[in-house]
């Protein structure tokens, strides 16, 4: 068989109606890896810029006064840290197998070091997420002590504490091997010494997908209740004119932080839920291959054309996933008035700039023709101010 989709292993060892099932999924193969390849390159890129430009917009004086806007900032280093380590490098290393997967399979140090930075940053990046979504059940709760707990101090201290735990957490790839010999960029795993253990996937899974949706979806409703409440109450009492325009500005952060948490779970839900399927299949329903048992054999075909399915769905939802890292500006956007402003006082800015820097470089610099008629001029209105000076002596000496 020439498809290039199949191997020599595939031709050797699978049974023909497992190939068969193959050629019928390769549109999806096919489809998965272009965008893994080329799509993913291409949402790093205009990740990489677009969170630069929000890290910038949400670091000036009027932005960094508030709290949540610090978990923001923190979001977007931590989000282009993911694109750079883990979706950048997974691709290099998938389209370029013998240069660059090869150096890293030669280098067991490199190969956990990519592994630590790879947790670290995937998990610190969604745990911003969490942390802000209970700063703002906290304010939405308790708005009277939301002044006192919500601090710019505390709020660093929580950053740099979650930081620390997760880079705690993240070292024991040092030791332990779990789930990197099946990379949804199609490079071969590096060899290791450390220890096996497969079943660190599912605390990856719990840890960096469930645990955090659970938190976030229980976390928005909570604030959704609370608000639909207080909108209740305040048509009730016809107090809606009345409102305090720090509320105003409170449940304008509030919604926009619903929807940039709303879609994280839009977006990772699916992967997680396809990882969750693939792990109980994988471990509960794994059958061998047989040559004397019919039966046997079927069930190994069943198992094996499942396995192959749900690792390419589970690829797919994977590139959708990568968005999660990228299009947080669009979010912030859409849904901020303060953010559309600063934005715009940044571009206006940069513009005045350009055009004095142009302007004083065109008056910097008079030709001779200028300089001459310059001077001409200078020297006439030296002779008009004297003759001006002459008359006005006359004239006193006529009033004397």
């Amino acid at each position: 068989m020439n498809d290039v989709n199949i191997t020599e292993e595939i031709e050797l060892f699978w049974p023909c109606e497992l190939r068969i099932f193959w050629n019928s999924i390769v549109p999806l193969v096919d489809t998965v890896r272009w965008l893994l390849h080329y799509g993913t390159a291409i949402v790093v890129a205009m990740g990489l810029v677009l969170n630069m430009l929000s890290f910038r917009i949400l670091i000036t004086p009027h932005m960094r006064k508030q709290s949540t806007n610090m978990y923001l900032a923190s979001l977007a280093i931590y989000d282009s840290c993911v694109l750079v380590f883990n979706f950048m490098i997974g691709v290099l290393r998938g389209q370029n197998q013998e240069p660059i997967n090869l150096s890293f399979q030669r280098n067991e140090w490199l190969c956990l070091t990519h592994s630590v930075i790879v947790e670290l940053f995937s998990l610190a990046s969604v745990w911003m997420i969490v942390c802000f979504t209970a700063e703002r059940v906290i304010a939405v709760f308790l708005p009277l002590k939301a002044v006192t707990i919500c601090t710019i101090k505390r709020t660093r201290i929580t950053i740099l504490t979650v930081s620390f735990v997760i880079v705690v957490i993240s070292l024991h790839k040092i030791f332990v091997s779990g789930f990197e010999g099946d990379s949804v960029f199609g490079y071969k795993a590096c060899k290791t010494g450390r220890k096996k253990f497969p079943e660190a996937i599912f605390f990856y899974v719990a840890f960096n997908t469930a645990l955090p949706v659970v938190l976030i979806v229980a976390g928005n409703l909570m604030i959704m209740c609370k608000l639909f409440e207080q909108t209740r109450v305040r048509q009730t009492l016809s107090q809606s004119n009345s409102s305090s325009s720090q509320a105003v500005s409170d449940r304008r952060v509030t919604r926009m932080l619903l929807i940039v948490s709303t879609s994280y779970v839009i977006l990772v839900l699916p992967l997680g839920l396809t990882q969750t399927v693939e792990l109980w299949w994988n471990s509960t329903q794994k059958q061998l291959p047989s040559t004397t048992d019919p039966l046997q054999q079927q069930a190994f075909i069943d198992y094996s054309s499942q396995r192959h399915l749900i690792k390419w769905i589970r690829a797919f939802f994977f590139f959708f996933y990568q968005l999660n890292f990228a299009i947080n500006f669009f979010l912030y956007l859409l849904s901020t008035a303060r953010f559309r402003r600063e934005l715009s006082k940044l571009f206006n800015c940069a513009v005045a700039s350009n055009y004095m820097s142009g302007t004083a470089s065109n008056m910097g610099a008079p030709t001779d023709k200028n300089s001459k008629d310059s001077n001409a001029m200078g020297n006439a209105n030296k002779r008009s101010q004297n003759s001006l000076i002459k008359s006005a002596n006359v004239n006193r000496g006529f009033e004397r």
